[in-house]
């Protein structure tokens, strides 16, 4: 067998995924894979050529794996979330991979003569919390609005939690370890409190039980044994990446809300102005009603935070992601506080003397416009 614990003497400068760990640098272990996906036979490991792209990183992990065999292009991805815009990834993905190709083998994209191309297969490993299918496709197409796409590519998700599909599991038994030792390190896991598991030794100690009682003859033992510390670090990752994704969008969007309730504080106040306000009196008007809920949303987006483990920034469609959610957070600041303190500047004119009828007339003309 191919000495494993050689192979993983290479590049660390990102953090690997557990998955990408066991099969994204062993080839006996990914031909093991591959056969257990297709029904296939192959016994030869140096048939594999690994092409995993570097530089896809996922919320500061490496969780995909790509290589080439019999003329295919198999893209593997590990997921603990369903991402519905997994086609377009892989499509971004696969079109660096058959850029490569094309300069590595030296084929002229001008020439008249047609470049042969590998054929592309794509698997999502699923391992999460969400029940779902043991099977099933996301399509390219079905974020399209048409029904006859030009374009279209497809995706396999598989669920990989120990109990599914035990059909695959039972044929690479790498993967039917990984699935078990996943499905122990949960169970552990999910019965500690949420303020222990800031203890930073709570994941150690929950690998060195699920060490006790794994079985002997499990190929992964040894090599979890062996960087124990580094398998550690990878499980925060996994079991607590919903959760870490849901407070990093929950404080980008909150800081959005609160720059969105800034701004439309400074518009109240110049409405209050134009009035006939004075601009002192404006801005102590809009400082009460906004100040509570300001307070609050700052004291929010503190604790989103201290709570946020360190995920490391990932460039291009993070970007574009965490853009979107301050859009998002934006609008929505904007719309709720139309919606929650309209009443309330009403209800500072009538406090000033004018008439309910008056005061609605007037926030009408010079605030809703």
């Amino acid at each position: 067998m191919t000495n494993f614990l050689e192979e993983r003497r290479v590049n660390r400068e990102y953090k690997n995924d557990l998955f990408v760990f066991l099969f994204g640098t062993n080839k006996e272990f990914a031909l093991s894979l591959y056969n257990a996906m297709n029904n296939s036979n192959y016994t030869d490991p140096d048939s594999i050529t690994f092409n995993t792209i570097e530089n896809f990183i996922y919320i500061g992990r490496k969780n995909d794996v790509s290589f080439l065999i019999e003329n295919t292009i198999n893209v593997y991805e590990h997921q603990t979330t369903i991402n519905t815009n997994i086609a377009l990834r892989m499509l971004l993905y696969v079109s660096k991979l058959y850029e490569r190709y094309a300069y590595e083998n030296k084929k002229d994209l001008y020439s008249e003569k047609r470049i042969e191309l590998p054929n592309p297969n794509f698997v999502v490993f699923y391992y999460g919390g969400r029940q779902i299918e043991d099977d099933r496709f996301i399509y390219l197409s079905e974020a399209m609005d048409i029904k006859n796409s030009n374009l279209e590519l497809r995706v396999r998700v598989i669920n990989v939690n120990y109990g599914h599909n035990q059909h695959i599991l039972n044929r690479c038994p790498v993967l039917y370890e990984y699935s078990w030792f996943l499905q122990e390190i949960r169970i552990r896991y999910n019965m500690i409190e949420d303020t222990d598991k800031k203890d930073n030794n709570v994941m150690a100690r929950i690998v060195d039980s699920v060490l006790e009682v794994m079985p002997e003859d499990f190929v992964i033992k040894e090599i979890i044994i062996t960087h124990k510390a580094e398998v550690t670090d990878m499980l925060y990752t996994i079991e607590d990446e919903p959760r870490m994704m849901a407070i990093h969008e929950k404080a980008i969007r909150n800081e959005a809300i609160e720059k969105a309730r800034v701004e439309y504080k400074k518009r109240m106040a110049q409405a209050l102005i134009k009035i006939g306000f004075h601009e002192k009196e404006a801005e102590l008007m809009t400082k009460e009603v906004f100040n509570k809920a300001i307070e609050e949303q700052q004291e929010q987006n503190e604790e989103a935070r201290n709570t946020l483990f360190s995920i490391e920034d990932e460039p291009g469609m993070m970007v574009i992601h965490e853009e979107t959610l301050r859009n998002e957070g934006y609008q929505k600041g904007k719309t709720e506080t139309r919606k929650e303190d309209l009443d309330a500047f009403i209800e500072i004119l009538m406090e000033s003397g004018l008439a309910k009828e008056e005061a609605i007339r007037k926030v009408e003309e010079k605030f809703r416009e």
